[in-house]
């Protein structure tokens, strides 16, 4: 019989929840000194936005995918957050996305000029519900 009466449901926490657990489970271990290796599990689950999130939300999600840790999202990065959404056609759209977001042309989402555009893109051409956060 399991946790929950012996059916298997899952559980959905939307990605702020989940950021803020994640964040406390590194403050934890880092505090008590305990080993990271449990840290590479959490790298594992597939963490996919909900349909509603703040920008913020949003930023966070997208930060998973930055490969080389350099602060900006090229397009290689993009197109595989779009596939972690299961984007039909992801790398076009990835493609289209930089296209309308990078405003100096040099590849990268990097500043947040551009940040609101691929937010924008997101909005309209992928049907995103994105907005700002209150607090």
């Amino acid at each position: 019989m399991g946790v929950f009466g012996g059916r298997r449901r899952d559980v959905v926490f939307s990605l702020k929840e989940l950021v803020v657990v994640v964040g406390s489970l590194v403050a934890f271990a880092h505090h008590y000194h305990v080993p990271l290796w449990g840290m590479a599990i959490m790298r594992c689950i597939d963490v996919q936005p909900s349909n509603e999130m703040t920008v913020d939300e949003f930023k966070a999600w997208l930060r998973r995918f930055d490969a080389d840790h350099d602060g900006r999202i090229n397009q290689e990065e993009l197109k595989e957050a779009l596939h972690s959404l299961r984007v039909r056609f992801g790398w076009w759209k990835a493609r289209q996305g930089m296209k309308e977001a990078d405003c100096n042309h040099d590849g990268q989402i990097e500043n947040a000029k551009e940040i609101e555009k691929l937010v924008n893109y997101a909005q309209k051409r992928l049907h995103m519900k994105i907005y700002q956060s209150d607090w």
